[in-house]
Order: C-alpha cells, then sequence, then structure tokens
C-alpha cells in the first residue's frame, strides 16, 4: 500500500555492474529513510523476483559524500 498506480513512471533500461542489461519498471518512491537521513522522490525500479534489495545512485548521489565504514559494519551518508 506504499505505491500507487500514479507513482509508476515507465520503462527503463539499466546497465548492471557486469556489463548486462535489463529492462524494468520504474516508480517513484515518495519517501525513503536510512537511519536518520530522509530523501522524497527517489526513482526505483523492480528487479528480478529472488534479487536482492540495493540503494542506487538516484538514491546515492543525493548526497556529498557516501563511503563505508567496514569495521563499524554502516553505511556513512554526508
Amino acid at each position: 500500500g506504499t505505491v500507487a498506480q500514479s507513482d509508476f513512471i515507465g520503462d527503463r533500461i539499466y546497465r548492471l555492474a557486469d556489463g548486462s542489461t535489463v529492462k524494468s519498471n520504474t516508480f517513484q518512491i515518495r519517501r525513503i529513510q536510512v537511519g536518520g537521513r530522509v530523501v522524497e522522490d527517489v526513482r526505483a525500479s523492480i528487479g528480478p523476483a529472488g534479487s536482492l534489495l540495493l540503494l542506487g545512485q538516484s538514491f546515492l548521489q543525493r548526497f556529498k559524500r557516501v563511503s563505508f565504514d567496514y569495521s563499524g559494519q554502516m553505511l556513512v551518508l554526508e
């Protein structure tokens, strides 16, 4: 119930890390919170059944700096 039909914005071709491409439905996430950070109007896509959930560039590019603290097992968003 969090994504409405009006949030869908069509299909898009994505290039994956292995160089392959995939066509996927895209939609707008009105509001997403990761830790204490809130981002609005993030473009998202639907992966194949059973695929992992990923934070993509449409979310990460909203921050000045993104890094990983491997010892603390944290994603750091600045």
